[in-house]
């Protein structure tokens, strides 16, 4: 019989039922172990079985949220920019062009 007291969060769940029950076997026992040792996963231990909670499963994912890449700032249009402005920024870009080219053909040289 469960505690009425104890939250379904805090729940001890094997890390057998946790692959099966949560991951669906996507993952193994060793995973949660290694998670464990990487500091991502809290574990306890009773005898010989080793446990967690769904909390602590939030957290592991949580820690492990992979982050989107890095969005490019919106660019402001160039049509309105005079035609010298234009002219200016088309020479900049190439002569920085160039001196990435150069640099790579220096390092690939040397």
């Amino acid at each position: 019989m469960r505690d009425p007291s104890v939250s379904e969060l805090d729940r001890p769940l094997s890390l057998k039922q946790v692959c099966e029950l949560i991951f669906n076997n996507t993952i193994s026992i060793a995973t949660l172990k290694a998670e464990h040792r990487r500091g991502n996963l809290e574990l306890f231990k009773i005898g010989r079985q080793y446990f967690t909670t769904r909390r602590h499963i939030e957290a592991l994912v949580e820690k492990c949220r992979l982050q989107g890449p890095p969005r490019a700032p919106k660019r402001e249009p160039t049509d309105n920019w005079p035609e010298e402005v234009r002219r200016r920024a088309a020479l900049a870009a190439v002569r920085l062009s160039v001196e990435k080219l150069k640099a790579a053909a220096r390092k690939k040289n040397s």
